[in-house]
């Protein structure tokens, strides 16, 4: 028993340094860049609130997409349990602003029957002033958001209200409630890299270096 106690303290000792060298380790990085504080606001963020909002009108599922450059379909043997969804998005807005959507700040939350699910957005339509006007869809060649973004035109800037297509993949056919998140930054400060914020030549390893003579305990 007396051993089992040794081992037990010697195993949490080693954790407390570890996680003592990693939180080290990771201040280093955000002292060394504190020194560099940045003015710029978060890009591509659109702020929602009375004068903003975003909301669902329509839905329609199919089993492809043609998108500008690639033409997106559902898996021959996936067709009988998903389908993608094309969601149609209104846009209420203050006249005068301009707005810039990231297809991967947006995700769908739903319920397909008792269970729940969030979908990430794989396409976006150009912005649109009809929400039944059939616009390009711009898709990545593999599944995911990728770094699709669209910004409105100077007609939609100066409007109160414009429509986007949104496309979700693998949707199952008892889909029910859905709602359309959009993502947000979780710190009013950034985090500023040093500059650069990384070297060609670094192999610089993230895991703590463990003292000698300290060991893992035995299993």
């Amino acid at each position: 028993m007396k051993r089992k106690l040794t081992y037990w303290g010697v195993g949490v000792s080693g954790a407390v340094l570890l996680l003592t060298l990693g939180a080290a380790y990771q201040g280093q990085q955000t002292i060394g860049c504190a020194e560099n504080q940045s003015t710029r606001t978060c890009p591509h963020v659109m702020e929602l609130g009375p004068q903003c909002q975003v909301e669902i009108v329509r839905m329609s599922f199919t089993d492809h997409v043609e998108s500008l450059l690639y033409l997106h379909q559902i898996p021959d043997a996936a067709r009988e349990e998903y389908r993608f969804a094309v969601v149609t998005l209104k846009i209420t807005k203050p006249v005068g602003q301009s707005l810039s959507l990231a297809a991967a700040d947006l995700t769908l939350h739903y319920y397909h029957g008792d269970k729940t699910e969030v979908a990430p957005c794989e396409g976006l339509s150009w912005f649109k002033s009809d929400s039944e006007a059939e616009m390009p869809i711009l898709m990545n060649p593999v599944p995911g958001p990728g770094f699709i973004k669209q910004t409105t035109s100077p007609e939609h800037t100066a409007g109160t209200m414009v429509y986007i297509d949104a496309v979700f993949g693998f949707m199952e056919p008892d889909t029910r409630e859905c709602w359309i998140c959009l993502g947000h930054p979780a710190a009013t400060e950034p985090f500023t890299c040093p500059a650069p914020a990384w070297r060609n030549e670094s192999h610089e390893s993230m895991t703590p270096k463990v003292p000698p003579g300290l060991q893992a305990p035995p299993a």
